[in-house]
């Protein structure tokens, strides 16, 4: 097998956990020539996981971990593997990056006036941001304000594996401090 340039490819499209978890309970072999299992500051060599369903079963030597029958095997023999990334501040409603925003779109766009998008539309974009975290190696993300319940939506889309998409933690509408700022953040001016 050609060598992964990113691991997080391969763990994000086959083994997010909700998403996965929505696809059926297979079990996938991978073979890693390293392994940064983030308990001790070096790689561990020649390592096999198995990973059953959405959970990672046993991970060892290749020498002392039995395969099981049946097993899809990935051979990452010349590649690193490392485990999924948790991304903590995110917006997947956000749409400024997007081909067809104007400069000030940088904003969640889901039921906020003036921006060049349909709330359908935003989804739709939020689901491709979804996608791009999961190949960029975040097996988990927060998101902090969709404008709506949209990035519910988008949660119970990917858990019920109709998108690919990382684990979502969502807060729905965000919250701010002061008068000033987007109408679509609760505002927060006293301890209650």
């Amino acid at each position: 097998m050609k060598r992964q340039s990113a691991i997080f490819t391969l763990l994000a499209l086959g083994f997010s956990g909700s998403w996965l978890g929505a696809q059926g309970q297979k079990t996938v072999v991978i073979h890693a020539g390293e392994l940064f299992d983030g308990k001790s500051d070096r790689l561990l060599s020649n390592q096999v996981i198995v990973i059953q369903g959405d959970r990672i079963a046993e991970v060892g030597p290749a020498a002392s971990v039995k395969i099981p029958a049946g097993a899809q095997e990935i051979d990452l023999a010349s590649g690193t593997v490392l485990p999924g990334l948790i991304e903590g501040h995110n917006h997947m409603f956000k749409v400024g990056d997007h081909p067809g925003a104007d400069s000030d779109a940088s904003v969640p766009a889901v039921i906020v006036p003036g921006t060049p998008f349909s709330a359908p539309y935003a989804t739709l974009l939020a689901a491709v941001n979804a996608k791009l975290d999961l190949e960029s190696g975040f097996t988990t993300a927060r998101d902090l304000s969709s404008g709506s319940t949209a990035d519910v939506d988008l949660r119970n889309a990917i858990n019920e594996g109709l998108v690919p998409g990382p684990r979502m933690r969502v807060a729905t509408e965000g919250l701010r401090g002061s008068i000033a700022g987007p109408r679509y953040f609760h505002l927060v001016d006293s301890p209650w």
